[in-house]
């Protein structure tokens, strides 16, 4: 119940409009893979600094948030189907690009404002089937090994994790 300061009466709720004003001024990367795991930087305005509080969905999957802040939220996307058919029977969808949507606390959610808030989903050419990781010591580094199908022209491959190539 909201009530006048100056009188003490009930104010005429009949016309009352609250508003809240998030919005989101960039998204970046706005491509990742269907395999998951992309780590999403949303930059705006008036985002709460409990986690919890603003969700984050990229179509119809949740991006797990990892931090925020009052003008940043940076979460994880989950994995999403990709088409396979065996024996002409599809079974399991296209994966499609989804509209990137912060909510608030209020259960509204924040207005996009950037140049694009439409995340893009890209199916990996290659099929992967094994990944290892020893460590080299005359080179004082780890070395990291993909194994699998459709790496015939290296020049045309490369790879990341969590935005580094």
């Amino acid at each position: 119940m909201l009530y006048s300061e100056s009188d003490g009466s009930r104010l005429d709720n009949g016309s009352l409009e609250i508003t809240t004003e998030a919005y989101i001024t960039s998204i970046s990367p706005l491509t990742g893979s269907v395999l998951g795991g992309t780590l999403v930087t949303i930059t705006g305005e008036n985002f709460s600094d409990v986690k919890t509080d603003n969700p984050v969905l990229v179509g119809d999957l949740l991006c797990e948030v990892e931090s925020t802040s009052s003008t940043q939220i940076v979460c994880r996307i989950e994995k999403r189907d990709v088409t396979i058919v065996k024996e002409d029977e599809i079974i399991a969808q296209t994966p499609f690009n989804g509209e990137v949507d912060v909510f608030l606390k209020v259960a509204e959610s924040a207005d996009c404002r950037a140049e694009s808030c439409t995340f893009v989903y890209i199916e990996p050419p290659n099929s992967i089937t094994k990944v290892s990781v020893t460590f080299d010591f005359t080179l004082g580094t780890h070395i990291v090994s993909v194994e699998g199908e459709g790496f015939d022209q290296l020049s045309d491959v490369s790879a990341s994790l969590d935005g580094f190539t």
